[in-house]
Order: C-alpha cells, then sequence, then structure tokens
C-alpha cells in the first residue's frame, strides 16, 4: 500500500487535492465530493486533482486538519470505502491509569516504534486519566517520526 504524507493548505478550504495520475488511478471510487475519516471524526471534503505536486502528498484545507486532529509528522495510508477516505493507521495504546506514570513508561515503548517505517501512521500512548469522552478526545502522547521522540499533546 501507498504510504501518503498530508500537507496543509492555508489557501482552500474543505478541500483535499491530490495528484491527477493518483486521481486517475482512483476515478471510480473518487466522486467530486466525498469524506475523510481520521478515527471517530469525519469531514465532507471536494476533491480536486492536479499536476503540479508531489504524487506521494495529499493536500488538506488547514481547517480539515485542525477538525480531524490529524498529526502532519506522520506518513499515512489510505484506504477508500465508497467516497469515504480513511486516513490512518492510529494506533492508540493505554500505558498507564495516572498520567504521572506515562513518562517512565514511554521508554519501554522504543521496540514499538523502531520499525516505523512499517507501520507508519499516529501512534498515541496514552493513560486512563487522558480520556476525555465528552470531546471524543485523548490527552497523551504521539510519536513524531521525523525526531524520534514521543510529544506531549
Amino acid at each position: 500500500m501507498n504510504t501518503f504524507s498530508v500537507i496543509s493548505d492555508e489557501t482552500t478550504k474543505n478541500t483535499m487535492t491530490i495528484h491527477a495520475d493518483v486521481y486517475k488511478n482512483l476515478k471510480s471510487n473518487v466522486q467530486q465530493k466525498g469524506y475523510v475519516r481520521f478515527g471517530l471524526q469525519i469531514k465532507e471534503v471536494h476533491f480536486q486533482s492536479v499536476e503540479e505536486m508531489n504524487p506521494q502528498e495529499l493536500h488538506l484545507s488547514a481547517n480539515i486538519i485542525k477538525q480531524l486532529n490529524l498529526p502532519e509528522v506522520a506518513d499515512f495510508e489510505i484506504k477508500i470505502i465508497d467516497n469515504e477516505w480513511h486516513i490512518g493507521p492510529y494506533i492508540g495504546m493505554l500505558i498507564a491509569k495516572k498520567e504521572v506514570a506515562m513518562v517512565e513508561k514511554l521508554k519501554k515503548l522504543s521496540s514499538y516504534v523502531d520499525n516505523y517505517q512499517r507501520i507508519n501512521g499516529a501512534i498515541l500512548a496514552f493513560s486512563l486519566e487522558g480520556v476525555g469522552s465528552n470531546r471524543l478526545q485523548i490527552k497523551g502522547y504521539m510519536y513524531n517520526p521525523k525526531l524520534k521522540e514521543w510529544e506531549q499533546g
């Protein structure tokens, strides 16, 4: 499966831009409007294709990236089901009951991210205390594959 970097586009709203060749290969499944999903979040977008971009990039409007809480530091795989683009994987690991215990436990997770290129996607480590069901958000640490470290967020 191909991986894509997600690039924030400040010049558009509610739009996903893909390379024209990628669009042609997927055209039977892709309409002008569709949905982008990351985890439980889903947003409606307009699709457009252009020749003048890297075919391994997906340009998403900044407002969509913000609404999906999509990290821009990871490479993702895309799976299309009907007219819904699933961006992933999104892997969450419950590693502690309390937030104070997390920092020490993060050190033990290095073996899970050593081969990040085989996994890709967003990898989140969190505590039970960091789960906020009222806003569908989790407070924890996201692995940044570019810096090879865990970032709090």
